[in-house]
């Protein structure tokens, strides 16, 4: 039959129609099959892709955001602080101290020894400070000859504190006192260590005193080559130390803090600064006057830090080409590339790939950064600057293919953009995955599609156009229903991952949902190291869950740090209320039960004790006359060590706390010592049912401090007023006794007068003698010719 069938095909050529009926079922069924899989695999592969490219904008946005958050509350609360601390007693009381001091500097040394100050600090500059200034050759110039210029006064401190700091430079503010006999150095000396620490601990570069009168720079805790000019007339009076001082020196609100982009500031030998600038108040004449402007200087490293979490990019789930970065409206970056950061050599290598301009690839090799230097122009860019926000798939600044999520800072003064944007290979590179795991699908169901008979051709259909429309609406967004697995096939198996895809989608949209209404307790299920979404998304939820807390805390500490410093500026001039009302109010933003308030003083045998000044919810007549000398209990250990103790052990005997049930003893027990440069003035005791927190513990300190200068400020005031009482007293006598010389002055003075008016009266008697006298000669010559006339005649 086979050969009779053959003889029949040659004879009459191959026609589908002349086929068996079972290769037309074959055929029919190969080519169902085969149209079905492409079609399943195609959908399938774009859908995938249309989730993954979903899931990784959604991540990059998140990362974006709390980037983004991060960054804002760290630059609001930079200002804060800037705000705060030019409020604060302590930099009133210092700029009053510092501009006196700085007045009289040259008072100290002679001419001679200014001019050899002036010869040692221009040879500085020029060995020293001329080879940190390598990139801004002309403003080193500049620098060198206003030595020449440039007053006494800030010869000498710069002498003091720069040339002579044997510290190198970067580290002279380790200098707490020159090795003079100045008042600046006295004052230097009380107050350095407390800006010190406030520079410290706010991640600020420099903390710079200028005086809003003279433009004197009369104080900086890094001790550049701006300390001591003056930024009205000096070589930065155009530097954006000098802007930023005139913007705050011109502002009319008190509380108005000046902020100031990315500069190359010369004054810190050229590195990357943003400027804080804030006017400082002090009460003159009963009024308010601008005495001052307090300017921080923050570096670029603290903007890094936050946009490349210490170069942690993977563990911020954005893989190996995965960033973030900032970008400012002249479309230059404000923070590093992370391959700059990582491999310099190969990103100016790209750099050059790229065409781009040879002076733009060598000022960032000069200046070691991309900040200022590298220009991005890429569409997202293009599309924040014209106030847009969203995701894009398109080149980025290394003509890389990338997706990119981006917005704009909501900070006033810093428009910048933020990008978060990962590679599309790495992105994608699941998807290439699932590309060719389609492909053997789709053999696959080929040669089942070849094997099985016609029967199951519509059994085999069905489910494919069930897949289909599931992943349609998957692509659109919509998760609502599930496919019934209805076989253990290949399609079935499909299916159900696909079901999977399409529960875990749900899952990771309400998470979102959830994270995004601040429910940071919500739970998310992760299918091990491999799901980085998942773990993406826990992260996420962790680090703003931490942000939350943080930004909680900070912003109570913050609260109560500018509530206390009101507290003891109001109370300043009545220091036994200042005692009492800030006991009280410490007691009651802790949440505390008890407190008490040493402070050190002298008995009547001269020896210091710690002596009861306030108490909160204690017996007051019991502890009235309350003293404790040096070492002993738990406030003369605290004065001893001048150390915090934290207690959550309460020793026994300690007092009780009065409830309404009868008395309980406290839970903890807190002793902070007031200090004021670093010298202990007292004591403050706190008890609580309740634990102190460590950054409760540190707020303490931080107030105990501000409490401590405003005590030593009350004292100052007290002094100063019995100095002004004394000086008034001796400028009255000196007044009477000065108007009895003016008294005695007009009578010499009128006693004179008479003697010269005699002596022209004797000098008019005298002339009138002598002319009488003459007239006698003559007549008596006269009569003396006469007589021997006649004589002649007689004769």
């Amino acid at each position: 039959m086979t050969e009779k069938t053959s003889n029949n095909i040659e004879n009459s050529g191959l026609r589908i129609k002349d086929l068996s009926i079972r290769i037309k079922v074959l055929l029919n069924l190969l080519l169902i099959a085969a149209l079905s899989s492409i079609a399943v695999g195609m959908l399938g592969y774009y859908s995938a892709k249309k989730s993954l490219e979903e899931a990784v904008f959604a991540q990059l946005t998140s990362v974006r955001e709390v980037k983004r958050r991060t960054l804002e509350n760290y630059i609001e609360n930079a200002k804060e602080h800037i705000s705060v601390l030019a409020q604060s007693r302590m930099v009133s009381d210092a700029v009053l101290e510092f501009s006196s001091a700085y007045q009289i500097m040259d008072y100290y040394y002679s001419p001679g020894k200014i001019v050899k100050m002036r010869r040692e600090l221009k040879e500085f500059y020029r060995t020293t400070v001329d080879r940190k200034l390598s990139d801004h050759e002309s403003f080193s110039r500049q620098l060198i000859t206003s030595v020449d210029e440039n007053s006494d006064k800030m010869v000498i401190l710069q002498n003091l504190y720069l040339s002579n700091n044997k510290n190198p430079i970067g580290k002279k503010d380790l200098l707490n006192r020159a090795n003079d006999k100045t008042a600046y150095s006295d004052i230097h000396e009380r107050y350095h260590a407390s800006f010190r620490r406030y520079l410290l601990a706010d991640g600020f570069s420099d903390l710079i005193l200028v005086n809003a009168q003279s433009g004197d720079v009369i104080y900086s805790v890094a001790k550049n080559t701006d300390f001591g000019t003056n930024l009205m007339d000096g070589v930065f009076r155009q530097s954006a130390l000098g802007q930023a001082f005139t913007l705050a020196r011109n502002s009319i609100r008190q509380n108005m803090v000046i902020l100031s982009d990315f500069v190359s500031y010369e004054g810190s030998y050229g590195g990357l600064q943003l400027f804080f600038a804030a006017p400082v108040y002090d009460n003159v004449d009963n009024s308010l006057e601008k005495v001052a402007v307090l300017i921080g200087t923050m570096p670029l490293s603290e903007i890094n830090k936050i946009m490349t979490d210490d170069g942690d990019w993977v563990e911020e789930g954005l893989g190996s080409t995965g960033e973030t970065y900032l970008v400012g409206k002249d479309q230059l970056m404000r923070s590093d590339a992370r391959l700059f950061v990582e491999e310099s050599d190969k990103f100016n290598q790209e750099l050059l790939d790229l065409n781009i301009p040879s002076d733009e690839i060598n000022q960032i090799k000069s200046l070691r950064t991309t900040v200022l230097s590298k220009t991005v122009n890429t569409a997202p860019v293009m599309d924040a600057l014209k106030g847009h926000s969203g995701n894009l798939m398109g080149k980025n600044y290394l003509g890389k293919e990338a997706l990119s999520s981006y917005s704009t800072l909501k900070i006033r003064e810093l428009p910048w953009i933020i990008i978060a944007e990962i590679q599309e290979g790495e992105a994608f590179e699941s998807i290439e995955r699932l590309k060719l795991n389609v492909a053997l699908a789709t053999i696959v169901i080929f040669i089942i599609g070849f094997i099985v008979s016609n029967a199951y051709s519509a059994s085999f259909t069905r489910p494919i156009f069930k897949l289909q429309e599931a992943i349609s609406k998957l692509a659109k967004g919509d998760v609502s229903s599930s496919i019934p697995v209805t076989s253990g096939d290949e399609i079935g198996a499909t299916i159900f991952h696909m079901n999977n895809l399409i529960d875990r989608t749900k899952q990771t949209s309400d998470f979102a949902k959830n994270v995004g209404k601040g429910n940071f307790e919500v739970d998310f299920d992760t299918y091990g190291n491999r799901d980085v979404l998942g773990n993406s998304l826990i992260k996420m939820r962790d680090r703003l869950k931490e942000v939350s807390i943080e930004d909680h805390r900070r912003q109570w500490v913050t609260e109560g740090i500018s509530k206390f410093a009101e507290i003891t500026r109001k109370y300043l001039d009545n220091v036994d209320d200042l005692y009492e009302v800030v006991l009280r109010e410490l007691v009651d933003y802790l949440s505390a039960n008890q407190g008490m308030m040493f402070l050190v003083e002298e008995d009547n045998l001269s020896n210091q004790v710690l002596e009861l000044k306030a108490c909160y919810a204690y017996d007051r007549k019991k502890f009235m006359d309350k003293k404790v000398n040096y070492g002993e209990g738990l406030a003369g250990r605290c004065w001893q060590e001048n150390e915090s103790l934290y207690i959550d052990d309460i020793p026994p005997g300690y007092s009780k706390v009065v409830t309404g049930l009868g008395l309980a003893s406290p839970k903890s027990l807190l002793l902070v010592p007031l200090k004021f440069n670093e010298k202990a003035l007292g004591v403050i005791e706190l008890a609580s049912f309740n634990t102190f927190e460590p950054y409760m513990i540190e707020f303490v300190e931080r107030v105990s401090e501000s409490i401590a200068s405003a005590i030593t400020s009350a004292k100052h005031n007290t002094r100063t007023s019995k100095l002004l009482s004394d000086a008034q007293k001796l400028t009255q006598e000196l007044r009477v006794r000065e108007e009895e010389m003016l008294q005695n002055t007009e009578e010499l003075q009128a006693t004179q007068e008479e003697m010269e008016r005699r002596q022209m009266e004797l000098e008019e008697v005298r002339k009138a003698l002598q002319k009488e006298i003459a007239m006698k000669d003559e007549q008596i010559l006269y009569y003396k010719s006469q007589v021997e006339r006649n004589e002649d005649i007689e004769s």
